[in-house]
């Protein structure tokens, strides 16, 4: 905006008298979203971040992430391939981990279809749900470190972040390369 556009807005304003002015004030306010305001959350706005939702939505549409994960290409079930999304390290500590906490409280070395093992899913660090906010804790040009949280709801009493997401940039495109889930405090390759 120009000097001059500045002064007759100003000018304008003055016209209005002061509860004009702050009407336009209070509605501008109320144009900001809620989720900017709480914490610096917001919708996916970096690349690492949209890499990080598209991640959240392919897992929260996968009926079968224990067997998608684990064994991936298994026939008569849907497929998700990860192994596009979530790095070789990140696969590798996850399958480790999942292996032991198995045999621990499922009794069996085979990997158990379904959630014997973690109360969570091991991706998205919860049980359910696509609405995302998130916020990027530190960025270099290949590593990046985000975290999500659900969008504000009244009927939610817990709604602190979920997950922890260590990003690595592969070429042009990010992966996943480590998880820690903070609700269900689960650490997947880092260190």
């Amino acid at each position: 905006m120009t000097a001059k556009g500045k002064l007759m807005a100003t000018v304008g304003l003055k016209r209005l008298g002061k509860a004009a002015a702050a009407l336009v004030i209070l509605v501008s306010l109320a144009c900001v979203p809620a989720a900017i305001a709480q914490d610096g959350y917001h919708p996916a706005e970096t690349p690492a971040e949209m890499a990080l939702k598209h991640v959240l939505d392919l897992n929260a549409h996968d009926g079968n992430v224990t067997r998608n994960l684990f064994r991936p290409g298994t026939l008569g079930i849907e497929n998700v391939d990860y192994r596009s999304v979530l790095t070789k390290a990140l696969l590798a500590d996850m399958s480790r981990q999942y292996d032991a906490i198995v045999l621990q409280k499922c009794g069996t070395r085979a990997h158990a279809d379904g959630y014997c093992a973690w109360l969570v899913d091991p991706i998205s660090c919860s049980q359910d749900g696509t609405d995302y906010l998130f916020r990027t804790e530190s960025q270099t040009a290949t590593a990046a470190v985000v975290s999500y949280r659900w969008k504000p709801d009244p009927q939610v009493s817990d709604q602190g972040v979920m997950g922890e997401y260590h990003m690595t940039r592969s070429g042009n495109s990010w992966m996943v390369d480590g998880i820690r889930c903070r609700t269900a405090n689960i650490v997947f390759n880092i260190k």
